[in-house]
């Protein structure tokens, strides 16, 4: 069985003062500045202030299982008044019963780790609560779609896999000066960090969203089954489609809990000049410019390569001034001091399957970028 100080990746430091990691039981302690970082069950939280980190994710959850609960109840009566619906709502049924299952044993999880000061500070000064139904960006059925073509095994998810694969391994074999460390921005469930293993000496993953980082941990104990719903954007009768997502043998073989972990991309947990590579993956449009690419200047080793790959939808960035054309962002590169090797415009099939009311193809743009030596 590891140590707890085997379960802190060789990269790792703290995100405040990059010091070294040290592992013991639930917690990472800063060697330098004394920090701590929990572990949530295997997850670990390297951002700056787990604590707020934390006490913001209970208090979403908290509001999500709430949503679920009151959708169940919604549903029921919805049945008894509409017979003529009874098959549609229960297969609403059972995916919104087995996502509250996991839903809120993944908020006695947080709840066990929670600071109450932080929980009292957000009380106090509660966030926004988007109307509608409880699917935010941080929890909801409307995720596992990302979860299913990831490790679900899916045909058109594979394909999907393998088209962005090739096109990362290509530029990685072509660019890249040694193999050395990398890291993945916004991996999601992990499938790239498995996917370019193989590339490096050592790579892994960062994620802000829990419940992606989360899942990944638990496919590393065995499968996951959960429900994609496809409430409001239906493409025929099937309103909810069963998951079985698990790792791969050879994923199963290679990737441990220090795989994937929570971290800001824009604060890595990582010292400077250390990293060969970094890879972002559909991320691009999800973080404002000049802070990530400031990011990047810090952590890559003078000659390392970031390859991003996507189209620019911009959903994640709430500033238009942060809405950048690829022209604008090559002026950002130059600015950076990043020097741009290459770039391609690629079509990539998205989203496909008889169930999907909206199927599209991506317009990706493809470039990779090198720090001076």
């Amino acid at each position: 069985m590891p140590s707890a100080t085997d379960l802190v990746h060789s990269a790792w430091r703290c995100p405040n003062c990059r010091g070294s990691l040290s592992g013991a039981e639930d917690t990472f302690t800063c060697d330098a500045c004394g920090d701590r970082f929990p572990r949530l069950g295997t997850v670990p939280v390297l951002v700056p202030d787990p604590a707020a980190y934390i006490a913001s994710n209970a208090v979403s959850l908290a509001r999500y299982v709430g949503g679920l609960q009151m959708l169940l109840a919604r549903g029921e009566a919805l049945e008894q008044a509409q017979p003529f619906r009874k098959t549609a709502l229960e297969q609403a049924r059972r995916a919104l019963s087995a996502d509250l299952e996991l839903a809120t044993g993944q908020l006695f999880g947080l709840a066990a780790h929670a600071d109450v000061a932080s929980l009292i500070r957000l009380a106090a000064d509660p966030p926004p609560q988007a109307a509608g139904l409880p699917f935010n960006e941080s929890w909801g059925p409307a995720m596992t779609g990302f979860l299913r073509a990831d490790w679900g095994g899916t045909p058109d998810g594979e394909k999907q896999i393998a088209t962005i694969r090739d096109e990362l391994a290509r530029a990685v074999q072509t660019h890249a000066r040694r193999r050395g460390t990398a890291v993945l921005l916004g991996a999601g469930t992990g499938r790239f960090v498995h996917e370019l293993s193989g590339h490096f000496d050592s790579i892994f993953g960062v994620d802000l969203c829990l419940a992606y980082v989360d899942w990944f941990h638990r496919l590393l104990q065995g499968p996951l089954n959960l429900w994609e719903l496809h409430y409001p954007q239906l493409g025929g009768d099937n309103v909810a489609t069963p998951i079985e997502a698990k790792l791969t043998q050879e994923a199963a073989a290679r990737m441990d809990a220090r795989s994937l972990a929570v971290a800001d991309a824009l604060k890595l947990p990582v010292a400077d000049g250390t990293l060969s590579a970094a890879i972002a993956v559909h991320f691009m449009d999800c973080v404002p410019a000049r802070p990530l690419l400031e990011e990047l200047r810090r952590v890559l080793e003078p000659g390392g390569i970031f390859v991003g790959y996507g189209p620019l939808l911009y959903r994640g960035v709430e500033d238009p001034a942060d809405w950048l054309t690829p022209s604008e962002w090559k002026h950002l590169f130059a600015e950076a001091g990043l020097e741009m090797l290459e770039e391609r415009w690629l079509d990539l099939p998205y989203w496909q399957g008889m169930e999907r009311a909206i199927q599209t193809t991506h317009r990706v743009w493809t470039f990779t970028l090198r720090k001076p030596s």
